[in-house]
C-alpha cells in the first residue's frame, strides 16, 4: 500500500510556486517582455491558474504557472 502513494507523488508535477512566496509576473506580447514582482496567493504547479498580487500596483490578477515558475497573466 505504501508504494502506490509514493508512486502517485512522483508522477505529480512539482510545486513551482508556493503561496506567500515572491513570484515573477511575465507578460509577453509582440516580442516585448514585461516583468513585475508579485506575491503568490495560491500554490501552483506548471500549467495551473493561480492568483498573484502585483507588488507595485497591489492589483490581484490570475495567471498561468510557466515551466520556470514564472506567472503569465491571463487577465
Amino acid at each position: 500500500p505504501g508504494r502506490s502513494v509514493r508512486r502517485r507523488r512522483q508522477l505529480q508535477a512539482p510545486l513551482l510556486v508556493k503561496r506567500g512566496a515572491e513570484a515573477r509576473i511575465v507578460a509577453r506580447q509582440d516580442g516585448v517582455e514585461v516583468n513585475a514582482a508579485g506575491e503568490a496567493l495560491d500554490n501552483g504547479h506548471q500549467g495551473e491558474t493561480i492568483r498573484v498580487r502585483n507588488l507595485s500596483s497591489g492589483k490581484v490578477i490570475r495567471g498561468r504557472v510557466g515551466p520556470g515558475g514564472e506567472i503569465e497573466p491571463l487577465d
